[in-house]
């Protein structure tokens, strides 16, 4: 078995999330509890609450929290990771949970970086739009001939899906033509269009943070999102400042497990939307999804069968 973690993002939250871990699990409430700590509120009662769950700047500490805290309860009771994989936000996660940083100093971090995102959403007033195709070269290009305002491919998800964002403007006028073209699109519930130049005033203002962290080598391979390359200590800090405003590669890093061997994957964090992504990029790779009492149950049960067998 080669096991590989995914860290959840941002949009999967919901409302409880991690309650009945916290209120059963020591080691789960210590993270929670310190994150809290570290950000300046109380995690675990925000998440009984519908305007935190949908602001960014308490959302990102709660989402990374949450996703440590699953971690750990796994981390112990499976074999050894080969790759860690985050998408967007929980590359902090992942980075993390490979001890590249501290986790007090990676909560400060991800607090400041959604306080930034939330002001830079505000001042932008950007949108973002799922769109259901293999022809991403179709997609660029209608969106490159848009000159309303800025509108691009912000996430490449699966072969099969992809995100444009940008202006308000550009990107419902890239939505009509995609619409007259026979794509299927789905307006997203997001702040603002995240990956893309929009969010410049949030890179601008974090990079000083971001280059004063102590990072160290991951003591597990992490992919990039941004370079789809794995993180070290000397490019982390640059890369996380490109990766406010610049595509995500989700695919391709999913990819890249695979061509490394991984046959497994367990998500970790609210939801399950990567271990969707997963099922649809890769043939043959086994997925689970952690995210409380029954899916810890159900999946450390099922792995660890499958090492005894």
């Amino acid at each position: 078995m080669k096991l590989a973690y995914l860290f959840s993002g941002q949009g999967a939250q919901y409302l409880n999330m991690g309650q009945d871990l916290y209120d059963n699990y020591k080691t789960y409430r210590d993270i929670i509890d310190q994150a809290s700590a570290a950000c300046g509120f109380d995690i675990q009662a925000k998440v009984h609450d519908e305007a935190a769950l949908a602001n960014t700047a308490m959302l990102q500490p709660m989402v990374v929290a949450m996703s440590l805290g699953v971690h750990a309860l796994v981390a112990d009771q499976l074999p050894k990771p080969v790759a860690h994989l985050g998408l967007s936000l929980g590359e902090y996660s992942a980075l993390i949970g490979a001890d590249a940083l501290d986790l007090k100093t990676g909560i400060q971090l991800v607090t400041k970086r959604g306080q930034l995102m939330q002001t830079a959403a505000e001042k932008s007033k950007g949108k973002m739009v799922a769109v259901m195709t293999k022809d991403h070269a179709k997609v660029a290009e209608i969106c490159g001939n848009i000159k309303a305002g800025y509108v691009n491919i912000c996430n490449y998800n699966t072969s099969k899906q992809v995100v444009i964002g940008g202006d308000a403007t550009a990107v419902d006028l890239a939505k009509v033509q995609l619409d007259d073209a026979g794509f299927k699109t789905i307006p997203l519930k997001v702040a603002g269009a995240f990956h893309t130049p929009l969010m410049s005033y949030a890179a601008v203002n974090l990079s000083a943070d971001l280059r004063a962290a102590a990072f160290k080598d991951p003591k597990v391979l992490t992919l990039s999102n941004t370079l789809v390359v794995p993180f070290d200590h000397v490019n982390t800090a640059e890369t996380l400042i490109d990766q406010i405003t610049e595509p995500t590669h989700f695919a391709q890093c999913l990819q890249k497990l695979a061509d490394m061997g991984v046959d497994t994957l367990v998500e970790v964090g609210p939801g399950h939307t990567l271990s969707g992504f997963a099922r649809k990029t890769l043939k043959g790779v086994k997925t689970y999804h952690v995210e409380d009492q029954d899916t810890l149950t159900a999946t450390v049960s099922a792995l660890q069968g499958a090492m005894n067998a």
